[in-house]
């Protein structure tokens, strides 16, 4: 298991769902939480273009809201 701490900014924590961590621990559980639940009602198709598209253009990540 891969296990991340301090993860309180919103794009790494993206990086770190992305890369598939188990268990990401945080000072801001409901930011992140909120994060992690729009990320699952992606289909993979949408995940694997939102991934490329942050790799290749290099923009900044969305909010939760906007996934």
């Amino acid at each position: 298991k891969v296990h991340v701490w301090t993860v309180n900014d919103l794009n790494n924590a993206l990086s770190m769902i992305e890369m598939g961590v188990d268990n990401i621990i945080t000072d801001e559980p409901t930011e992140i939480r909120s994060l992690l639940e729009a990320w699952h009602t992606l289909s993979d198709s949408e995940k694997i273009v939102l991934m490329l598209r942050n790799l290749i253009v290099g923009i900044e990540r969305p909010e939760p809201s906007a996934l």
